[in-house]
């Protein structure tokens, strides 16, 4: 959540009461979606490392290395701003002094303010996007080896390898663009919000809006997977017929079951009348 000009964030949820160690904890959710997509692209990449030039190879991996240091570097420099996430009692008082009034929530334990007064918090914010860039440097030039390899002429796979790998990079590449819109798109504007000192009343629906297309990426992000890859969605159809199948042979047993215990019953009822 922002109130431009300070960009801010609220904490809510089972750990609100833990904000610094949530920013924490979603910069590794973060970088593990990074390294998720980053690992996917290098083993489509290994897979056809026979079809790219060697030295677009080599370049690729070796940028894949540089991202890898550059995660422990963000993860470093969040340990070493971590106080300034903390006790910020007094920022948000001397904020409120020099730049007008504060919306009464921001004084809030559980509400973060950025503070880019600290060069702590300024060497976080410049590392974790130079990561970013980085990231995407890396994810750009794997995704542009493996196309390459599958557009070649020399490539010996059949015509439906080709058809199922073209259709696997299509669905990462709509993935990231997810991850770009719902995820960069909304902190980048928080942060220029800070930096340009935005009216909240003139974006306030633009806030609104990226802060819900924030917090629904994943939901987006797990749409365009299944609507764009195809094998993904054939999988899928198949376990939910196994599932139903399964589920249909249960409730098949359970009344045959219930039949064959009510008849077992009536005859127990007969046999004792005669008797």
């Amino acid at each position: 959540m922002t109130t431009p000009p300070w960009m801010s964030l609220c904490g809510f949820g089972i750990i609100h009461d833990y904000p610094a160690n949530s920013v924490g904890l979603f910069l590794i959710f973060l970088l593990s979606s990074a390294a998720t997509i980053r690992i996917l692209l290098e083993h489509r990449m290994e897979c056809l490392v026979s079809f790219i030039p060697r030295k677009f190879y080599l370049f690729a991996k070796s940028i894949n290395y540089f991202y890898t240091l550059t995660q422990f570097l963000v993860i470093f420099s969040y340990i070493y701003s971590y106080q300034d996430f903390r006790n910020q009692m007094d920022l948000k008082i001397r904020i409120d002094k020099e730049n007008g009034p504060l919306p009464n929530f921001i004084f809030c334990e559980n509400c973060l303010v950025f503070n880019l007064d600290s060069s702590k918090s300024i060497i976080f914010a410049l590392t974790a996007t130079f990561s970013a860039v980085i990231a995407a440097i890396s994810i750009i030039l794997m995704a542009l080896a493996s196309y390459h390899a599958l557009s070649s002429n020399t490539t010996m796979f059949s015509k439906s390898t080709m058809i199922i790998q073209k259709s696997f990079l299509r669905s990462l590449f709509i993935q990231l663009g997810v991850h770009i819109i719902f995820l960069v798109s909304p902190i980048i504007f928080f942060f220029s919000a800070f930096l340009l000192k935005l009216s909240m009343e003139k974006w306030q629906i633009v806030i609104h809006f990226l802060t819900l297309c924030f917090f629904q990426h994943g939901s987006f992000s797990t749409i365009a997977m299944l609507s764009t890859n195809k094998q993904l969605k054939r999988n899928l159809n198949q376990i939910i017929r196994k599932i139903s199948q399964r589920s249909k042979l249960t409730s098949k047993n359970e009344s045959m079951a219930n039949t064959a215990s009510f008849v077992f019953q009536q005859m127990n009822r007969r046999n004792t009348r005669t008797s």
